[in-house]
């Protein structure tokens, strides 16, 4: 109950601002195009917009009013049909953001009412097109975003060199709740990160998960040129197994659906498997695999451990480090 007042008195406290702000923007038209009454013409030009300045502050709470209500219901009805919460969130800011487009034409039509208030309205846009260029931009990223999805809500991605998972997408930018940065294998920050929509038009979006949730990753391992590689690589590659090797069969064929051209299907990988190159001082081996976007560091750790731990107990397997060797000569 107490939270049911307080949410009234924000919307009341909302609806209220919204006066005062039409009436500055009045007085502010009144101001710029010179046009100055006297108290009497003044309070006939007040009695005459007053029924505008009503009607408009009423659809205004109203819409507010009704899309909150609404809310629910929208989410209740997509919860059977869509993957995520986040798809569905992403769904409401489309639906809702529509709705006060539709509402602010209706309040322009209102408000003007005739032709020729029409065409000054047309003027003043396109002179609010050219100084608000940023903004309009903005805009403009944003219905790229709702049309094209280079991106959706829940999405991992990296967009102007910042990695982050997207948690809104607003009409003028996109937050994302930042990780790596200084934390090691894409690792929570906790903060968040706000990307004006225009970036989509002036850098790379990376994003890791539009398609399927999974991503390659590898472990490295430096082994020494004396040791047995055969060996070594078998205990490689059975440590991934036990980690992800169920994982990585059971969906491998969801992500070969996912391929764009069918030439990148001969590319994909349905288990681990082991790369070998040559180093200065030892011979490096790759485990290569998939695994889910989110878990790529908890596989990675578990892999090296399991690795780890076979090669503590097999002698004929050693792994390679920096060290310096001291010869004495007589």
């Amino acid at each position: 109950m107490q939270r049911s007042r307080r949410k009234s008195g924000r919307y009341i406290l909302w609806g209220f601002a919204i006066f005062l702000i039409l009436i500055a923007i009045l007085l502010l038209i009144f101001t710029y195009f010179k046009i100055y009454f006297n108290i009497e013409e003044l309070r006939e030009l007040f009695i005459d917009l007053l029924p505008k300045i009503i009607g408009v502050f009423l659809i205004i709470v109203a819409t507010k009013l009704v899309l909150s209500f609404l809310r629910p219901a929208f989410t209740g009805v997509l919860k059977g049909h869509k993957r995520s919460q986040a798809e569905i969130k992403m769904e409401w800011q489309l639906f809702s953001n529509l709705v006060w487009i539709f509402i602010f034409i209706l309040l322009i039509f209102i408000i003007i009412g005739d032709f020729t208030g029409l065409l000054a309205f047309g003027v003043v846009v396109a002179a609010l097109l050219y100084v608000l260029q940023k903004p309009i931009l903005n805009i403009a990223g944003w219905l790229d975003i709702i049309f094209h999805r280079p991106y959706t809500i829940g999405d991992r991605v990296e967009i102007d060199g910042k990695k982050g998972y997207v948690v809104d997408v607003g009409m003028f930018h996109t937050t994302l709740r930042e990780f790596g940065e200084w934390m090691k294998g894409d690792t929570f920050t906790g903060r968040l990160i706000t990307v004006p929509n225009s970036c989509i038009f002036e850098t790379p979006i990376l994003n890791y998960t539009r398609d399927t949730p999974y991503i390659r990753d590898e472990v490295k391992i430096a082994i020494t040129y004396e040791s047995d590689h055969n060996l070594a690589k078998k205990l490689i590659l059975k440590s991934a197994v036990e980690v992800v090797g169920n994982s990585m069969i059971k969906h491998s064929k969801q992500i070969a659906q996912k391929m764009d051209i069918k030439d990148l299907k001969s590319q994909l990988i349905k288990e681990p498997m082991v790369r070998m190159l040559f180093s200065d001082s030892c011979m490096n081996f790759y485990v290569i695999y998939f695994c889910e976007a989110s878990k790529r560091r908890e596989i990675n750790s578990m892999i090296t451990e399991k690795i780890l731990d076979r090669i503590k107990s097999e002698p004929k397997v050693n792994i390679a480090y920096p060290h310096l060797e001291v010869i004495g000569v007589r």
